[in-house]
């Protein structure tokens, strides 16, 4: 699946920003790229930037966990204080990425703040279920439904994470990024950068990445 950039960012100043900064672009464009190259599905993708919209204080980049010093150095996990996309926690977890990554996040734990570690962190984590044992696939189907289905399937999708945690607030903020990638999805993408698509009931192909303006619909 691709996504027309301009569609993209449009949809999301509707209500999920009020306005972007360069880095909040950044990290959309970053992580939107990532879904694209491992062909993550609109729904699954949806929830993956939702997780990020929460877990980031919205700003789309890797993050440390908020605190002092001396609250952080309180934890019973310290040094190994939540980082990165999805707040990565405990040595045990530091020491999984060190042996996937082949780095040495034990002794340097702030390398899992680094973007190409914290977006593979991210997606490996929650595609496989390293962060519970639950992957995003053991609650989202994919499949095209009512915005109550969808709600109902991300709700249960936070245990991939953090349990209950806030679950049903970051359901509701999936729905809205679904939204944004359905409408900036382009239909019949291939490697030659050109696709056919319907806007408005009528059917064109062009060519280029950054061509569509407008909403894009499922081809009948």
């Amino acid at each position: 699946m691709k996504y027309n950039r301009k569609t993209l960012f449009a949809e999301l100043r509707k209500k999920l920003f009020h306005s972007l900064s360069s880095k909040q672009v950044d990290g959309i464009e970053i992580l939107i790229t990532e879904g694209e190259k491992r062909e993550v599905e609109l729904d699954t993708l949806a929830y993956i930037l939702a997780t990020v919209y929460h877990e980031t204080a919205y700003t789309m980049q890797p993050i440390k966990e908020i605190g002092s010093d001396k609250y952080l150095k309180s934890k019973k996990y310290w040094p190994y204080i939540g980082r990165g996309y999805v707040q990565l926690t405990w040595k045990k977890n530091y020491q999984k990425v060190s042996d996937k990554y082949n780095i040495d996040a034990v002794n340097d734990p702030d390398l899992v703040m680094e973007q190409p570690y914290a977006t593979s962190i991210l997606f490996d984590g929650m595609i496989e279920g390293w962060f519970s044992g639950k992957s995003v696939s053991d609650y989202i189907d994919n499949v095209d439904e009512s915005d109550a289905e969808d709600l109902r399937e991300y709700t249960n999708a936070r245990k991939v994470v953090n349990g209950t945690d806030k679950a049903q607030e970051i359901a509701k903020l999936a729905v809205e990024w679904r939204r944004a990638l359905k409408a900036s999805w382009i239909t019949n993408y291939n490697p030659l950068h050109k696709y056919t698509t319907v806007v408005a009931g009528v059917v064109a192909v062009a060519g280029g990445a950054d061509v569509l303006a407008g909403p894009v619909t499922d081809l009948a």
